[in-house]
């Protein structure tokens, strides 16, 4: 790790010129217990929201306008209106019905950010299938942006970026610092040489703690540290647009993940002041 807490702190707190998006995962996907409202927590320091799709045109569209007006761009999963697992479907019903949610939600299409597969790679996912749905999305809502994750599969996988997309990024958790990991640095050298032209990069931070970080030997408190230099490594790295973390709540994956709202207060801390510097509130 890097040792010098303040340089990094120094480099987080003035991002790069691209570094424009801050954001969570699970901020609007209907995992709150009643009286909780994270979107509502996390709309002062960040302007992403990950917004999940119900299959009801209406919760839909209430959840994008929620997310613009609290002056968050919707990230809106659209992977199952395209794929069922990893196949993809047939017909376009669920995409329409995606449209219409988006209609009915007054946000300006040019303001969203679909999400377009979630490790696509990892799940075997068809380049032709993906290249498809960017096609069919492209044809129907020209002004729309387009992201995809993909998760880190080993040195002898190579990234595969669409030059459809507007946003790619990749995801590699347990690293105290990923710019003192030689796998996580030239992956990231390999995206950098890969990446086409007019697409932007997402650095996925690592905002959760399980059982597994506890083995990687991460306590809670150090998710503080982890934040920082994924922060400062995003500053550092050209063409990064969005640090996007997972994830704020809990148990996403399972019972005894600790997303970010449940991580010492170091750690939320650490969070807000990043979030502050990036988004400029």
């Amino acid at each position: 790790m890097r040792s010098l807490v303040l340089m990094a702190a120094l480099l987080w707190a003035v991002p790069s010129a691209a570094q424009t998006h801050f954001g969570y995962a699970g901020v609007l996907c209907g995992l709150e217990s009643e009286g909780q409202d994270f979107a509502t927590e996390v709309a002062p320091f960040t302007n992403i929201a990950h917004v999940c799709p119900t299959g009801d045109i209406g919760t839909d569209a209430m959840r994008l306008s929620r997310a613009w007006e609290l002056g968050m761009t919707p990230l809106f999963h659209v992977e199952p209106f395209f794929f069922s697992g990893n196949q993809r479907r047939r017909t376009y019903d669920l995409w329409t019905a995606g449209q219409r949610s988006i209609a009915l939600s007054g946000v300006p299409p040019e303001e969203i950010i679909l999400y377009v597969a979630d490790e696509p790679s990892l799940r075997r996912f068809r380049p032709s299938d993906i290249y498809g749905v960017l096609t069919r999305i492209r044809a129907d809502l020209p002004a729309i942006r387009t992201m995809i994750i993909d998760g880190y599969r080993g040195p002898r996988h190579p990234p595969l970026i669409s030059s459809s997309l507007d946003y790619w990024g990749f995801n590699m958790y347990l690293l105290r610092d990923p710019a003192e990991d030689t796998a996580f640095m030239d992956y990231l050298q390999d995206v950098q040489n890969l990446t086409p032209s007019g697409v932007e990069l997402v650095l996925v931070m690592d905002a959760t703690h399980t059982p597994t970080h506890a083995e990687a030997g991460l306590n809670p408190e150090d998710m503080a540290d982890v934040a920082r230099n994924y922060a400062a490594l995003a500053a550092e790295t050209e063409n990064v647009a969005m640090l996007l973390a997972y994830a704020w709540p809990s148990g996403i994956e399972w019972e005894d993940e600790l997303g970010a709202r449940d991580l010492p207060q170091i750690v939320r801390d650490a969070h807000e002041q990043i979030g502050r510097a990036i988004t400029g509130r």
